[in-house]
């Protein structure tokens, strides 16, 4: 069986049952909910996971969406989700985490049939992005936030790109993807060099993913480094890519494309590398 966020969760279950906090009461976006259970944990010295099993929309409606949180407080989570025991995660997780940052394992193109994410799709005026959990986490946020990665494709040099970035809700359908140079320049690299050509971004936001995925996404690769073989690396199996959907065993995909004249700077930053936040409209909304 492939590996997703379900399948780690259940070994979790198996193995350190203990370790994951079960929340049965519904948070509201609209509030701090979220960041203030998280707050007053860490504040006790309270590591372990977080399992929001009930969650309300940018509505107020109930959703079918449980939320996970802290999958990577202590480095024996890491190490747990590439296969480490807890007793090596100080030195043995660091020297296997920069082996598998240097190695690459091919992704494999699989039939749709085969892609799991694709058990639910809408479409066109079906698209509804404020019925998918958002959240407001700090005081300044300006607005409700999906905050995992971000997926591009380099059209020209056929490899992909996978950095983490915020995702502010503008409308139903529009989504912002916030980039700037020090964090996520090779994002912006992609969107700066089609934009010389007049051309839009292909852009899909992956939430949901076994903690592997993410790690690897989190690798301190250079431009060009195809990400989705770094991710096979840290998986452990091959990633199953699916033509014209960026990738299988997830729980929630958006795709979408940068609107071509749309740019925006977020009003807090103060620096001279201020966030550059093109809006992508939303082509799909995929669950599984």
């Amino acid at each position: 069986m492939s590996k997703d966020l379900r399948t780690h969760l259940a070994e979790l279950e198996r193995h350190s049952p203990d370790a994951i906090l079960r929340i049965g009461r519904a948070v509201d976006p609209r509030d701090f909910h979220v960041s203030a259970v998280l707050q007053h944990l860490e504040d006790r010295g309270d590591q372990r996971v977080v399992l929001f099993r009930k969650s309300l929309d940018l509505e107020g409606r109930p959703t079918n969406f449980s939320l996970a949180y802290n999958l990577f407080v202590t480095r024996e989570l890491c190490g747990q989700a590439i296969g480490l025991s807890s007793s090596e995660a100080k030195m043995p997780l660091s020297l296997e985490f920069s082996r598998r940052e240097a190695e690459q394992v091919e992704p494999e193109t699989v039939p749709s049939g085969r892609a799991p994410v694709k058990e639910v799709v809408r479409t066109g005026r079906d698209i509804d992005l404020s019925r998918v959990p958002m959240f407001r986490y700090h005081e300044q946020d300006i607005g409700f936030y999906l905050t995992m990665v971000a997926v591009m494709k380099d059209s020209e040099e056929n490899f992909y790109d996978v950095s983490f970035c915020k995702n502010m809700f503008v409308t139903p359908k529009r989504l912002t993807v916030s980039l700037q140079r020090k964090l996520h320049k090779h994002l912006l690299n992609i969107v700066e060099k089609n934009e010389e050509h007049d051309r839009e971004t292909p852009i899909a936001m992956v939430i949901g993913h076994h903690p592997a995925f993410y790690l690897g996404a989190g690798a301190l690769t250079t431009f060009g480094n195809d990400d989705y073989g770094t991710i096979g690396s840290f998986l452990d199996e091959v990633v199953r890519a699916v033509a014209t959907r960026p990738k299988t065993g997830l729980e929630i995909l958006v795709p979408g494309r940068q609107d071509k004249s749309d740019r925006t700077i977020n009003p807090v930053i103060r620096s001279a590398d201020l966030i550059v936040a093109p809006l992508f409209r939303a082509r799909d909304l995929i669950v599984t």
